[in-house]
């Protein structure tokens, strides 16, 4: 459950405000050149793993099992080796400042907001 907190402003300082909280959070653009938009800045996703590690999470926009991802990245290699390839890959995503994953179990899931998810919304 969340709290509401309903306070009365007026119409301009309502947009100034929505302004300020939109500025302020992340946007991923999948479609196109991939890149994440943060504060008027944009990174662009190269290919390296941490990207597409990144990319590939805001695509899902929900918890992804870690043997789900050792095994899309390192399908070829054994188990073990894949699941220490991931603990190694995380901490360089993490090592990047970019984005807060949240890990609940053998699960993560990186809650950002996309194109992807954006145009699925308007489908509905």
């Amino acid at each position: 459950p969340h709290a509401t907190l309903e306070v009365d402003v007026g119409h301009e300082l309502f947009i100034k405000l929505l302004r300020c909280v939109q500025v302020m959070m992340p946007f991923v653009q999948l479609l196109g050149v991939a890149k994440l938009k943060l504060n008027e800045s944009s990174v662009l996703f190269v290919s390296d793993k941490r990207f597409l590690l990144l990319a590939y999470l805001a695509f899902k926009a929900d918890w992804v099992a870690r043997d789900h991802l050792a095994f899309l990245f390192w399908g070829d290699s054994g188990s073990v080796a894949a699941r220490k390839n991931l603990r190694h890959l995380l901490s360089r995503v993490r090592a990047l400042e970019l984005a807060q994953l949240e890990v609940q179990g053998e699960q993560l899931r990186w809650v950002v907001d996309s194109d992807v998810q954006r145009f699925q919304r308007s489908l509905v």
